[in-house]
């Protein structure tokens, strides 16, 4: 008898490991770490094409990436250290390339600074560093 019993044991035993042990199937997802946005693509407007725009407190290095896919415009932050800087650029209306360059242009000047063309390039700079 002690072996059909023993047999009965190991079998409770094993069934209440496998009752006992945590359901994964049932546990929640866990939650995925917080990730920066996705930068928006790296696209050019069309021509005539019209783009809403809204970044309100935008980290200005997103904002020229931004305006520089949009406007196909290359933008050189100088010093780079301004890409910490925080700037809005809003629109009530959807704006076609100059539209957005004009707009851009003018929060530039809001937070102080401002883009002085070099060759192919624009240079974003404090106001007070422009050539005179």
């Amino acid at each position: 008898m002690g072996g059909a019993s023993g047999m009965w044991a190991a079998a409770a035993l094993a069934l209440s490991l496998v009752v006992a042990a945590p359901a994964r199937a049932e546990e929640p997802p866990a939650e995925p770490a917080p990730t920066e946005p996705a930068p928006r693509p790296c696209r050019a407007l069309d021509k005539g094409e019209k783009i809403s725009v809204d970044m309100r407190d935008a980290p200005l290095a997103d904002v020229v990436r931004y305006v520089s896919c949009a406007a196909e415009v290359a933008f050189v932050l100088s010093p780079p250290a301004l890409g910490g800087r925080t700037v809005t650029v809003f629109a009530p209306k959807p704006v076609d390339r100059r539209g957005l360059l004009t707009v851009f242009r003018v929060a530039l000047r809001d937070a102080g600074l401002a883009s002085e063309r070099h060759g192919a390039f624009d240079v974003i700079k404090p106001v007070d560093q422009l050539t005179p």
